[in-house]
């Protein structure tokens, strides 16, 4: 007997939630290992791993880890991996928003080709699943 009470999920949703947070994950970790560079300056190794943004970054690619592996249950790796570029947009964006850092017209190029990159990989799949 259904239980029309008990929700039934997308796994293109769920899929689609995983990815989303191994991206925002991977790409914290980044921001975090920045602010760690910034903050520990001429500083030994040492300091630099006993900063708090150094274990933010660590916490973050443990999250990240965890996340990718349910991503890597659903879909294969030629799928789910070419995602993991949209790291890169958000990383350049992050840097300008957060660090003031500049953003050139090729930075803007390459983000359209990493764009493209994801769209033209994800419609390869769709045209080798119709063999």
């Amino acid at each position: 007997m259904n239980n029309p009470s008990k929700e039934t999920h997308s796994p293109v949703l769920i899929t689609f939630f995983w990815i989303s947070i191994t991206i925002l994950t991977r790409s914290f970790s980044s921001i975090c290992l920045k602010k760690a560079a910034d903050v520990t300056g001429d500083g030994t190794l040492l300091q630099g791993l006993l900063n708090p943004w150094y274990a933010g970054a660590l916490f973050s690619l443990i999250i990240q880890a965890g996340t990718w592996i349910m991503v890597l249950r659903v879909i294969s790796l030629t799928k789910a991996y070419p995602f993991m570029s949209l790291v890169f947009i958000i990383n350049i964006v992050a840097a300008q928003w957060i660090f003031h850092e500049s953003i050139h017209a090729l930075h803007i190029v390459g983000i359209a080709c990493i764009l493209f990159g994801v769209v033209f990989s994800h419609r390869t799949e769709e045209l080798d699943y119709g063999k």
